[in-house]
């Protein structure tokens, strides 16, 4: 494996309302979790790869957010919880090399996978941990499949943690892929 770099291959679930099943928060988070995991050990750590990310009908495609590719990003998809609202989150250990980072910078959006589906809306959220507290340093507007794509970049200087989070829009989960596109810490 590249050093920096920690492979995600991602598998979405059915965005039709016939199909949609929903896992449930544990299962979710602890599968994030085990993909994620060795980036906050890793000592290059600088992004996250989501190499393909794979439909229902077993087609694969990369992060597009309108119109455009990246290469790298993190799929950040909402789970269900047992209050009906879904929520989506991964927090990163700022240790060791990734303590110097001073930003974090991303492209936000509803990946254009779901198109075909003609939904998807979400919210994003980043937050870290200073000296004990956790502080909400972006929250972005309900963001919809047709919406345009926004750039996030956020002052981390000084957080030993790192968390991303994304919600449902307030309209479930179906097909809220949450993209984090060419996200980095700087």
């Amino acid at each position: 494996m590249k050093a920096g770099l920690v492979v995600v291959a991602v598998c979405l679930l059915a965005c039709s309302a016939a199909s949609w099943a929903a896992p449930s928060q544990e299962s979710a988070q602890a599968a994030v979790e085990q993909a994620l995991g060795e980036v906050a050990t890793m000592a290059q750590a600088k992004a996250v790869t989501a190499v393909l990310v794979t439909l229902p009908d077993g087609s694969s495609l990369a992060i597009t957010l309108g119109g455009k590719e990246y290469p790298k990003g993190i799929l950040l998809h909402p789970a269900e919880g047992a209050d009906g609202k879904g929520v989506g989150r991964v927090t990163y250990v700022l240790a060791g090399p990734l303590s110097k980072a001073r930003r974090f910078q991303a492209t936000i959006g509803v990946d254009d996978a779901v198109e075909r589906y003609g939904r998807g809306s979400v919210t994003f959220i980043v937050e870290v941990l200073r000296d004990g507290k956790w502080q909400q340093l972006y929250a972005s507007p309900v963001l919809k499949l047709a919406d345009k794509p926004l750039t996030v970049g956020v002052d981390i200087a000084g957080a030993q943690q790192l968390r991303l989070i994304t919600t449902d829009g307030g309209d479930g989960i179906a097909c809220d892929h949450a993209e984090w596109a060419d996200a980095r810490l700087n």
